[in-house]
């Protein structure tokens, strides 16, 4: 009986050593599942920060230039409104002339 007694007991030792390992393999796994999330979840962080970035960036760019685009159109209306009031004055010099019998 008593090698009967040490198999059982191998066997317990056994089953015991393996339910020990499971453990530690579903421990790891959890582990395992949770770094997974913290690295997707900072790395999600992370890229919305980039892309925060970039739409400000943009938007930053974009304000500048608009304003570049309006300095510009206010020059451009500027110097038609000057020669708009030049040619307004030869105008009315031309219809002035006309009228009072000058050769235009």
């Amino acid at each position: 009986m008593d090698e009967l007694d040490r198999i059982k007991k191998i066997e317990s030792d056994l089953k015991a050593g393996l339910e020990k390992a499971r453990e530690d393999a579903d421990r790891r796994i959890e582990e395992a599942r949770a770094s997974r999330k913290g690295i997707l979840d900072s790395a999600a962080r992370k890229a919305e920060e980039e892309v925060e970035a970039m739409i400000s960036e943009s938007a930053s760019k974009a304000g500048e230039e608009s304003k570049r685009i309006l300095s510009e159109a206010d020059d451009e209306i500027l110097q038609v409104r000057s020669r708009m009031h030049a040619n307004s004055a030869k105008a009315v010099e031309y219809v002035v002339g006309y009228l009072v019998g000058e050769d235009a």
